[in-house]
């Protein structure tokens, strides 16, 4: 894992208004792979309050994983949701090792789960779920 911080929000613009969008998203998630953990936003269903999952998030019509590449963005996501939602409190958040959700994306994408959608806002980059398991796999 990495003790040297990455500036996503600048990785963000070069996977997504970049020359090379492929390239841009890439660098994206090989630095989102070399992160301590990824944060999710853990939610239950109402029949099932102990089975918390993390929160799922339309992309172009299309399921994906809500994912935050630090803990303050997923917190800061969780409070807003709340306030927005009328909740007492915000949902939980919570943790996994980049390569513990590569594995877990890669479950996902039976269940029909096109991907991962990180750092919802104007920081937002949504991949595939095939080809972060793919660069996770090969390295970059």
């Amino acid at each position: 894992m990495t003790t040297e911080p990455h500036d996503f929000d600048a990785l963000s613009i070069a996977a997504n208004r970049g020359n090379s969008r492929v390239v841009g998203e890439r660098g994206f998630v090989r630095a989102a792979l070399s992160l301590e953990a990824w944060y999710f936003i853990g939610v239950a269903p109402e029949d099932a309050p102990d089975e918390i999952e993390p929160l799922m998030t339309r992309v172009q019509q299309s399921p994906h994983v809500l994912a935050f590449t630090d803990e303050e963005r997923a917190e800061g996501f969780a409070r807003a949701r709340a306030a927005q939602r009328g909740d007492a409190e915000p949902a939980p958040v919570l943790h996994m090792a980049p390569a513990e959700a590569v594995e877990y994306l890669d479950q996902l994408r039976e269940a029909g789960v096109q991907g991962a959608h990180f750092n919802d806002g104007d920081a937002a980059v949504t991949c595939d779920s095939a080809r972060i398991v793919d660069i996770a796999r090969s390295g970059g």
